[in-house]
């Protein structure tokens, strides 16, 4: 028995699941209105998770930075597990563990059944391990779970750079120009290859092979418009 959730999720969808947590907040709190964005106060209020500090050992030989557990039975419990081995990691590399929160964030809101969570449970069950992120990315056996690692990613992006928030910051910027990109990346508090992700998730510009930045260009829109040329 299981309490993940394993389907197809457009990226629409996720977008709106992230936009809900920070209006959510913004409510319960103050709504934000720049960045960087406050995960851990997030977590902590609108979703009500503790964030443990706690060691974790590698999983199949790639290192762990956080994982999603399911504690205790009849009254479960969920946890944010963040590996203390990793701070001197998460310290060297600004916007790796508020990514690394936020992608654990994604994975309860997307993937656990939180209606099941009393009844799914098995009563010798005494831990869950749901889901891992992992430092580096590694080829999944199971389709589903790489899948649910997709979507979290992609969770953890739309909560730590929503899109409006973004595009207002990039309104009066050369996206094309790579010192601009790091003092943004530095203003919303993550990595550069999570921002350029972003960016081009927004179609707002791309890094081409060689490392430039151009503006962003739907490959299948030149095709068409080059047909009626």
């Amino acid at each position: 028995m299981s309490i993940q959730i394993d389907r197809y999720i457009a990226d629409a969808e996720i977008e709106a699941c992230a936009t809900h947590i920070l209006q959510k907040y913004g409510y319960q709190r103050t709504p934000i209105m720049a960045p960087p964005i406050p995960i851990e106060e997030i977590i902590d209020f609108t979703v009500d998770i503790p964030i443990i500090p706690e060691a974790i050992p590698d999983h199949q030989g790639s290192p762990v930075l956080a994982k999603l557990v399911v504690k205790g039975h009849p009254h479960p419990t969920v946890e944010i597990i963040v590996n203390e081995d990793k701070q001197p990691f998460f310290d060297q590399h600004e916007g790796v563990e508020q990514y690394s929160l936020a992608h654990e964030l994604g994975h309860y809101v997307l993937h656990i059944d939180r209606g099941s969570l009393n009844t799914l449970l098995l009563p010798e069950a005494k831990e869950q391990s749901v889901v891992l992120c992992r430092m580096n990315s590694v080829e999944e056996r199971d389709r589903n779970a790489k899948r649910r690692e997709l979507q979290a990613e992609r969770f953890a992006a739309s909560i730590l750079m929503p899109r409006d928030l973004l595009r207002e910051a990039c309104a009066d910027i050369d996206l094309c120009q790579w010192r601009n990109l790091y003092r943004l990346k530095d203003e919303f508090h993550v990595t550069i290859t999570a921002l350029t992700n972003r960016l081009k998730e927004l179609h707002l510009v791309t890094v081409t092979s060689d490392r430039r930045l151009v503006p962003y260009q739907d490959k299948l829109a030149t095709q068409m418009h080059s047909l009626w040329e």
